[in-house]
């Protein structure tokens, strides 16, 4: 079974308590596993809270067909989140996931997944700003990347193209 250690570091001026959740995937979205962090742990700023090799990897899917959400919870606010893989990118099982987007008001692209993508990445034209150009989607999930563009709407509707990694391989 892999191991992991988990650093968490606030830079919050205050001192609070906090609860980890973690939850492994498929990349079609169907949650394989949960667990969480019971009791909360305290968080005081900039002193890490090192966790290690919590009890959370014990399902019987193979690695390189999923991957893990954790997320540093206070109440019900989500103050971070992060993804974990445990094999390198080149040895995950990636579908080819169909990734939707549309143009809304405001300068803003919706994006969303039928299937986990890793590593979306959108090609615009010159003149086009994007708040945001490498990251996963999660699969049925949608993301708003926010743009600046000198670009006529109609231009670049016709110029987007959007890839992840298993669209290269």
């Amino acid at each position: 079974s892999p191991e992991l250690k988990l650093t968490f570091v606030s830079d919050k001026d205050e001192s609070f308590t906090a609860l980890l959740e973690a939850e492994a995937f498929d990349f079609s979205g169907k949650r394989l596993s949960s667990w969480e962090k019971s009791p909360v742990f305290r968080v005081e700023k900039g002193r890490p809270v090192i966790m290690e090799h919590p009890k959370v990897f014990i399902f019987q899917n193979d690695f390189e067909d999923c991957y893990w959400v954790f997320r540093v919870k206070r109440k019900n606010e989500v103050l971070a989140e992060a993804l974990y893989f445990f094999v390198p990118p080149k040895e995950l099982n990636l579908p080819v996931p169909k990734i939707s987007w549309k143009l809304l008001s405001g300068n803003q692209l919706e994006l969303s997944s039928n299937k986990f993508a890793y590593g979306v990445y959108i090609d615009v034209p010159d003149g086009v700003e994007l708040a945001d150009n490498y990251f996963h989607l999660l699969p049925n999930l949608k993301k708003i990347i926010k743009f600046s563009s000198s670009v006529p709407p109609e231009t670049l509707k016709k110029n987007i193209r959007i890839k992840s990694l298993a669209d290269t391989y």
